[in-house]
């Protein structure tokens, strides 16, 4: 069973709330030492933690700063306001954890069991979250309001069982990770959700939205009946709206496989990197199929006698 307790003071936080306290708990139970054979059961362990961590912000957060323009003028540098408002009230960010894990190993220890299950609710997040451009700002400084994330991490490994003499042996190593982000709460003075940042040429944005992970993909698409059909307008155009959830950054989970193969005192290993999900924006191609430069493209020229000559426009 062990305590821990610790206390911070940060010069880039207000005097305000520059100090901050996180303390934390922990206990394990090694169990395979209860046990009278340990012919299958090598080693045990469970173990539990509850803890909070503490984290300030960067610096120059809290006051508007001037930041370098461009080139210099007569030989002095040229400063112009910045873009960011920075947050005078400015809070730490506070992170509450509940952890709990299962260690084990079996048959003389050639397998390895490593689980663990974790709850995190992070408070008081510090982003920079894009305003409107009436503010005079593009992005301002703020604790974003609350975010969980949950999840499993699952490493099994295999050491010596694939053992086909005294100088070969192979080993596998896998590694599964599964995390659930979730947006509970946000801060005073946004609605319902906080745009984290904006497609360079597209019009897709990512955005932290309440109930949806903080990699939510937003931006047009087509606007479809209850039967998953596009709806056309009078003129045969598709009918595009706005707001639409595109996709999630984030991925549905991680798998990691490394294997190694070993012959007297040479080492091979290979490792494999598996994710599903997490979907990304590709605005070059939206640039590419815009200008014509794109392969998609190439049956898409039309000149105005085209036009004129067909009474129906056909995309």
């Amino acid at each position: 069973l062990g305590f821990t307790a610790r206390n911070d003071w940060s010069s880039t936080l207000p005097s305000a709330n520059n100090s901050y306290f996180y303390p934390s708990v922990n206990a394990s139970l090694i169990f395979s030492k209860l046990l009278e054979s340990k012919d299958v059961i090598n080693y045990g362990k469970f173990r539990a933690s509850v803890a909070q961590t503490g984290k300030s912000a960067d610096p120059y957060q809290i006051q508007d700063v001037f930041v370098k323009g461009g080139n210099n003028v007569l030989g002095l540098p040229q400063f112009t306001a910045s873009n960011i408002a920075r947050n005078p009230n400015l809070k730490p960010e506070i992170s509450t954890e509940y952890e709990f894990g299962l260690d084990m190993k079996f048959l003389e220890s050639k397998i390895g069991l490593d689980l663990t299950y974790y709850n995190k609710l992070s408070s008081d997040q510090i982003i920079s979250a894009t305003v409107g451009a009436t503010t005079g700002f593009s992005s301002s400084i703020v604790n974003a309001g609350d975010v969980r994330n949950k999840g499993i991490e699952l490493q099994l490994s295999v050491n010596d069982l694939f053992k086909i003499s005294d100088d070969f042996n192979w080993g596998v190593n896998f590694n599964f990770t599964k995390n659930t982000n979730t947006v509970e709460t946000l801060a005073d003075g946004f609605t319902d959700q906080i745009v984290l940042g904006s497609g360079w040429w597209s019009s897709t944005q990512r955005v932290a939205r309440v109930g949806h992970s903080a990699g939510l993909i937003i931006g047009r698409g087509y606007e479809r009946n209850a039967n998953g059909d596009i709806l056309v307008a009078d003129n045969g155009n598709p009918i595009l709206g706005s707001g639409k959830i595109l996709g999630d950054v984030f991925p549905d989970w991680n798998l990691g496989i490394n294997t190694n193969l070993s012959y007297k005192n040479f080492n091979l290993s290979f490792l494999f990197d598996i994710k599903k999900g997490g979907d990304v924006i590709n605005d070059s191609k939206g640039w590419w199929v815009y200008s014509g430069l794109s392969k998609f493209t190439e049956n898409r020229f039309y000149s105005n006698a085209d036009v004129n000559a067909n009474a129906t426009t056909v995309i």
